[in-house]
């Protein structure tokens, strides 16, 4: 079953498309404003980007044959579809700000990369993928505190991958600079901040602040119980998993309610 996740799910993207779109998902239900057709912008465009990212390196050499240029051209597809439906030029302009980012990530057509700066990685992911949820995924507005839970939530869940990958990254991140354990601590810090900002920025809704904050509880009990050997599997499904949180337990505590 892990070899056909890992193959069918991860390695193709899907997963972590699926997963932001059900963050974005949880907040357009919180907002009363689901709109389904930036869902799914939200997850074409993942999936279109995260293929780029991580495998652009691998179309160098019969790239038609390779499922990273597969699903690449599926989310392209299923984007252009629906921002034709959508026609909204802001949307459009949103994109195009994000695809900077994108492309700055990790391309061979810019001098500078993102991911190979010291420490801005995190603070990148974190940014673009607050963005998408807030601007991309959704059509209601969101405070300061409220965009500022969801960035320091993302931080928090990705320092996980940042430990997974010390042995392969070539830059400084958090984990090569403080230690494995400090940064556990760190990622706690800011799932505790992300959860106290959410009350702030939420202080009505309790029916969804009660998920955020078992959402936050269980990432950091993930995170401190997480070894960093062999953690490829647990960082990709199940640390990822965290941004379905929220929304199961929402709908948890809905069908608990009736």
């Amino acid at each position: 079953m892990e070899g056909f996740i890992r193959k069918y799910m991860i390695e193709t993207q899907l997963w972590v498309s699926l997963m932001i779109s059900c963050l974005s998902l949880f907040f357009g239900l919180l907002h009363r404003t689901v709109d389904y057709n930036r869902i799914f912008i939200l997850f074409f465009s993942t999936l279109a980007a995260y293929n780029f990212v991580y495998f652009r390196t691998s179309w160098n050499k019969n790239f038609f044959r390779k499922n990273p240029f597969i699903f690449f051209s599926v989310g392209i597809l299923g984007l252009t579809v629906l921002l034709v439906k959508e026609n909204n030029p802001i949307l459009f302009l949103d994109l195009m700000f994000l695809s900077i980012f994108v492309l700055m990530y990790n391309s061979g057509s810019v001098i500078i990369q993102f991911r190979n700066v010291a420490l801005l990685k995190i603070f990148v992911i974190s940014f673009v993928w607050t963005y998408s949820i807030v601007w991309i995924g959704n059509v209601a507005p969101v405070s300061t505190f409220g965009f500022l839970s969801i960035f320091l939530f993302i931080m928090g869940i990705t320092i996980p991958f940042d430990i997974c990958d010390m042995s392969r990254d070539s830059i400084q991140t958090i984990p090569k600079l403080v230690g494995v354990t400090k940064s556990k601590y760190f990622s706690c810090f800011c799932l505790l901040g992300s959860m106290g900002l959410f009350f702030l920025a939420f202080p009505e809704e309790i029916k969804f602040s009660i998920p955020w904050g078992l959402t936050c509880g269980a990432s950091m009990i993930m995170t401190v119980f997480m070894k960093p050997e062999n953690s490829y599997f647990y960082t990709r499904f199940w640390i990822e998993a965290c941004s379905s949180f929220p929304l199961v337990f929402s709908l948890i505590q809905k069908i608990e309610i009736l």
